[in-house]
């Protein structure tokens, strides 16, 4: 396969704005689109001399189309262009991903990887990547005055994609912009000083819909509550202290949620380390990203959410949650059902999330503690679970149940996290649970509690849905399925812990087994048919 098969340039399409005067660009035949700014500001908003000037292999274009096809069942392949800024000021570079010109069974299945200089843009499939949004994203990554980094664009088909797709081609654009201040798009900057506010609350309160948040590097001590739609929230990210931003949240900060999405749609959490300050003393739950009350559309991407615990305390009775992301299905304050439309959860490490402690004190049979580090709870259609770690979900500490079993030993007082999962699918009152949802290359490994311990639990929904699929994930513990239909496993590699503590071994799936690969306890779900043993 050639390099034509992989990156070709058109003068398709140009995308301008009031702040972008001029525009330079690629090569024929292999290039990026480029705009810029010379007259800017920097970010204590004094106009600097001086000018930024973006070249893409030494040529201008205004467009770039990537084009891949045709293409087999696991090849791969990558391509690199040159972005250099030739001005005398140093810059930031942002994109914009054009639709898919020709959705089809290869842009669905295609694995795309974008980057700049070694940083991840955006990875996923290619039409999750080419999402068409027409918004500026990501404008993070340092482009100084005299330096040249690499655009990369790196793609693989499975090799368990089917023969149909072979003919087929993928297509988009990716537009690419040089801007000498990096909070050009922000409508509220979040900071110490020199920012419009001091804290994220402050900026959600006064930022319209739609608004654009960026927030500084720093720990910020709150929890925030997002009440606007289309809201952005992104961390900055300062090349010279990369660490991610942190949201800390008190554990008695409302209800122990460190970020809420109330009942609005289209929300973004973009590049942050989110956490708690320290383990709950009035109950026992913990929820670092929730969102409820019919809020579509919800994006969790880029963070790094984990390091907190739950626990029981002896004036507590209820159940213990320790949680990464939750989205629930739920209309109103209480529990009536309602329908959560498209979710993305994509590149984050979830990680070091557990409940601790004796559970239930009080000897209550019904109370449990679940660590999970994504839960989904009812009528929540078409998310996407894509690109992310579950590390270190749950603590064994003991007690009568068994880690291998897949129903529950009844016993009070138990020690540690009696249901760890890296993500749970479960149904609402009206037994409805999420459906035609995407599970793809995520990692699960070290799921540990006193029995279960599965990197997937579908609980006793009326189906999950023709549409869903599980593929491309590395599984180090089972997938338990308990609804009343078929779960769709393809091309996923499973690979014994047997010598890991409190990790169960891995066995040939049997429908009516309790610790194989794959945990079916009503029949006719799809297996893989190869193992890491």
């Amino acid at each position: 396969m050639t390099d034509d098969n992989i990156l070709n340039v058109t003068r398709r399409r140009a995308l301008a704005g009031a702040a972008l005067v001029g525009a330079i660009g690629a090569s024929a035949g292999a290039g990026t689109a480029a705009y810029f700014s010379d007259d800017v500001q920097t970010e204590d908003n004094t106009i600097q001399t001086g000018d930024i000037d973006l070249r893409t292999n030494g040529n201008d274009s205004p467009t770039t189309t990537i084009n891949v096809g045709p293409v087999g069942p696991g090849q791969s392949g990558s391509q690199s262009l040159s972005l250099n800024n030739v001005g005398s000021l140093n810059g930031y570079l942002s994109l914009v991903f054009g639709t898919p010109d020709n959705r089809n069974d290869l842009t669905e299945i295609l694995e795309v990887t974008v980057s700049i200089g070694g940083t991840k843009i955006r990875r996923g499939t290619f039409d999750t990547v080419f999402d068409g949004e027409g918004e500026w994203s990501n404008a993070d990554v340092p482009l100084d005055g005299g330096q040249t980094k690499n655009l990369t664009i790196d793609w693989s088909l499975p090799g368990g994609a089917g023969n149909d797709v072979q003919n087929l081609e993928a297509i988009g654009d990716i537009t690419i912009q040089l801007n000498q201040q990096q909070e050009a798009f922000a409508d509220l900057v979040v900071g110490s000083s020199g920012a419009n506010v001091s804290t994220i609350q402050e900026a959600v309160d006064d930022v319209p819909d739609g608004g654009v948040i960026l927030v500084r590097n720093g720990t910020y001590n709150e929890a925030v509550t997002v009440d606007k739609a289309n809201v952005t929230i992104a961390s900055k990210n300062d090349p010279a202290n990369p660490t991610k931003v942190t949201i800390e949240a008190s554990a008695q900060s409302d209800d122990n949620r460190a970020i809420e999405v109330n009942g609005v749609s289209g929300v973004t959490i973009d590049g942050f380390n989110i956490t708690f300050n320290s383990d709950p003393s009035s109950n026992g739950e913990k929820y670092a990203v929730r969102a409820r009350a019919v809020s579509d559309g919800l994006t969790v991407r880029n963070c790094n959410i984990g390091g907190f615990s739950a626990s029981d305390t002896n004036s507590n009775s209820g159940a213990v949650r320790a949680t990464g992301v939750t989205v629930t299905g739920t209309q109103g304050p209480v529990t009536t059902p309602a329908e959560v439309n498209d979710p993305i959860i994509e590149n984050n490490v979830f990680d070091d999330i557990k409940c601790v402690g004796p559970v239930d004190p009080n000897n209550t049979p019904d109370d449990d503690s679940k660590a999970k580090g994504v839960a989904l709870n009812g009528n929540v259609l078409n998310a996407a679970i894509n690109n992310n770690e579950f590390t270190n979900i749950g603590e064994a500490a003991g007690g009568d149940e068994s880690p291998d079993s897949a129903e529950a030993v009844t016993e009070t007082n138990v020690a540690g996290t009696e249901k760890p999962r890296g993500v749970t699918l479960v149904e609402d009152s009206n037994g409805t649970g999420p459906r035609n949802f995407t599970i793809l290359n995520n990692l699960f490994q070290n799921i540990v509690g006193t029995w279960g311990q599965p990197a997937i639990f579908v609980g006793g929904s009326n189906t999950p849905g023709n549409d869903h699929e599980v593929y491309d994930n590395e599984f180090h513990h089972p997938v338990d399925n308990l609804s009343g239909g078929a779960l769709k496993l393809r091309n996923n590699t499973w690979v014994n812990d047997a010598d890991d503590d409190g990790v169960p071994e891995l066995v040939d799936p049997d429908a009516d087994n309790d610790g194989g690969n794959l945990i079916d306890r009503n029949g006719g779900s799809s297996y893989d048919t190869t193992y890491t043993i």
